[in-house]
């Protein structure tokens, strides 16, 4: 349900060309990696989530320098 809600909430901002509501996903997807490796750090979880932190702190990286490089403010 919350990655439907989400999803919803990210076709919408898209929709509506709010090119500010990705920069504003940046730094908390970019914080998931941090906190996934706590988790694995204190045996709360494998290893193997750390793949998926590390993929998307590589994409939150992606959606910033296509941001940057947009012709439109942020």
């Amino acid at each position: 349900m919350l990655v439907g809600f989400l999803a919803f909430y990210y076709v919408r901002a898209t929709h509506a060309r709010l090119d500010a509501f990705y920069a504003w996903t940046v730094p908390a997807r970019m914080s998931v990696l941090l906190f996934f490796g706590a988790f694995v750090g204190l045996g709360l979880a494998p290893r193997a989530l750390l793949l998926f932190g590390a993929v998307d702190a590589l994409a939150a990286l992606w959606t910033w320098l296509t941001l940057r490089r947009s012709p439109r403010p942020v």
